[in-house]
């Protein structure tokens, strides 16, 4: 389906040869993910609540599960080129299925970027002070926005 720049975003189709990433690019982008501040934040939860020992023992078998099921999902999607949405929908979800996982994923997308935007705000109003934290949430939050969409948008289209 064509988007309003008129550039043809697969959302519906799968995605042809021509238009397809690299997995070294997708890779990176997800080994990148691993750097986030939510790890961060599992591990200090988790590093408080439990002993050391079991604290390995739940993020290794937590990455484990996710990690072999992200895997072949992923083998799957980039040998037939499809996105979740429609590796969702063809494999069993149906239409409903494939839009309660979509739903999952933006709630998730979501809530992840405002917690990293507070957690941000309330430490840049520690360090340097001068905005309240909402302040500092807004302007974080900006920045960020603006840098990814920038970064999306010198991205997708170039391939």
């Amino acid at each position: 389906m064509a988007s309003s720049s008129g550039h043809d975003d697969h959302a519906l189709a799968r995605v042809p040869q021509t238009a397809r990433f690299h997995w070294f690019s997708v890779a990176t982008q997800r080994f990148g993910q691993l750097s986030t501040l939510a790890s961060f934040l599992i591990g200090a939860t988790l590093g408080f609540g439990m002993t050391f020992w079991n604290a390995v023992l739940a993020i290794t078998l937590g990455a484990v599960i996710l990690e072999v099921m992200t895997v072949f999902t992923g083998i799957a999607g980039q040998r037939e080129g499809l996105s979740t949405s429609l590796l969702a929908r063809w494999t069993g979800f149906g239409a409903a299925g494939a839009s309660l996982i979509g739903l999952a994923i933006g709630i998730s997308a979501v809530g992840w970027f405002g917690i990293q935007n507070a957690v941000s705000a309330d430490g840049l109003v520690n360090l340097v002070g001068v905005l309240p934290s909402w302040g500092w949430a807004l302007v974080v939050g900006l920045a960020i926005t603006a840098i990814v969409v920038h970064g999306v948008g010198s991205m997708a289209w170039a391939a």
